[in-house]
């Protein structure tokens, strides 16, 4: 099927995303959260100072392509779609990036031009031999960014090398309404099983309007708009719990696509918990995983295109994401550093079939931008 460029464009990110979907859908059977795009931002930022088979590594994780001025035009028509879907719905979204150095360290300026131009990317000074003081201003800009979602990401420890540490930090902060709104009055307590076979009584969120909706092989799919169309959230709720390990194993995008391109206009009744949480974890062995080794080793690392005169390597790659659902629509917020129509015919539409969408067990979400397909962020939800 063909695309378009803005599709285009985001087939390497969302390549990305799916592959540390299945990395991280691995480490735990319960609630994660973590947005693919920020953690594919700091990748991009670092190929594009890295050199050799660091470089190769770096651009083979988050499937960029090989040539430099290709990866600039994909990045500069996410950057430009994102902007306008974000002021088209009078939703918050904001992406921001960037470069922590300290009196030590000298930039490439080549670098630094080509950062700001291609990812906004403002360098920022860090003070002299103070570690605190550093986790500080850092952890400062972050919560601003993310209005206060993401407070404390960077520890001392992690400018402890003597004063030489480059920070790369990108954040990402959406905040939205759902075109069609839960009414608070009728969320009431219910009965939610987790992995663990174990019952709890959580706050459940219940409403009937038309949306898009799949029942296809061992999901449920549910897309839900935010105000002003351009952004959505899916979820995908797993037939029986017990293949819910194996369906999961099943998700790449090829199978994405099948699963978006099955979406019809449907009258649905929706259950929903009401739900909220956070993940922080170091993106390094999950990088490793993926082929990205000789970035981590002081010995091959090759980033003499963002630090020409002394090596330098990656030390840690931090990553914390939230996330936040409720009646009025989802919050959610992520740090990381270092054309078929699917709706369907119109008569489809005006005769939508009546779907039942009970989510009383663990289930994916997804937070994507409808235009491109780009995946902002996902996780599962498993219980609180």
């Amino acid at each position: 099927m063909a695309q378009t460029p803005e599709q285009a464009a985001v087939t390497g990110p969302n390549a990305h995303a799916w592959e540390m979907f299945q990395l991280f859908r691995q480490m735990t059977k319960g609630n994660f959260c973590f947005s693919p795009f920020s953690g594919h931002r700091v990748a991009a930022m670092l190929a594009e100072g890295a050199k050799g088979d660091t470089q190769r590594q770096l651009i083979s994780l988050a499937h960029l392509a090989t040539e430099k001025e290709k990866r600039a035009r994909e990045g500069d028509i996410i950057r430009q779609e994102l902007a306008t879907g974000a002021a088209s719905g009078g939703m918050s979204l904001e992406v921001a990036n960037s470069i922590w150095t300290p009196p030590a360290a000298t930039l490439d300026p080549d670098y630094v031009t080509w950062a700001g131009k291609r990812f906004g990317a403002v360098v920022q000074a860090l003070p002299s031999s103070d570690a605190v003081g550093c986790a500080s201003k850092v952890n400062q800009w972050i919560r601003e960014k993310t209005r206060g979602r993401i407070t404390d990401l960077v520890g001392p420890r992690v400018f402890q090398h003597d004063g030489n540490t480059v920070l790369l930090v990108n954040s990402i902060y959406l905040k939205s309404v759902w075109a069609q709104r839960f009414d608070p009055r009728a969320t009431k307590p219910r009965a939610f099983t987790s992995a663990t076979g174990s019952q709890e009584m959580l706050p459940m969120m219940v409403q009937r309007n038309g949306f898009s909706y799949a029942d296809i092989s061992s999901w449920q799919c549910l897309e839900m708009p935010f105000s002003g169309g351009d952004f959505s959230m899916t979820f995908l709720l797993p037939k029986a719990e017990a293949n819910r390990a194996a369906a999961e194993a099943g998700l790449n995008p090829e199978s994405w696509a099948k699963l978006l391109s099955e979406l019809g206009h449907t009258d649905v009744s929706i259950m929903l918990p009401r739900f909220g949480f956070s993940t922080q974890v170091d993106l390094q062995g999950l990088w490793q995983a993926q082929g990205v080794s000789d970035a981590f080793d002081q010995t091959k690392a090759d980033l003499s295109g963002l630090i020409p005169q002394k090596p330098c390597w990656v030390n840690q790659v931090l990553h914390e994401a939230t996330i936040e659902v409720n009646e009025v629509g989802a919050e959610a917020s992520a740090v990381a550093a270092a054309a078929a129509d699917p709706f369907g015919p119109a008569e489809e539409q005006l005769k939508p079939r009546t779907a039942i969408f009970v989510a009383n067990r663990p289930f994916l979400w997804l937070v994507r931008h409808k235009t491109t397909g780009l995946i902002l962020f996902m996780g599962r939800f498993a219980g609180g």
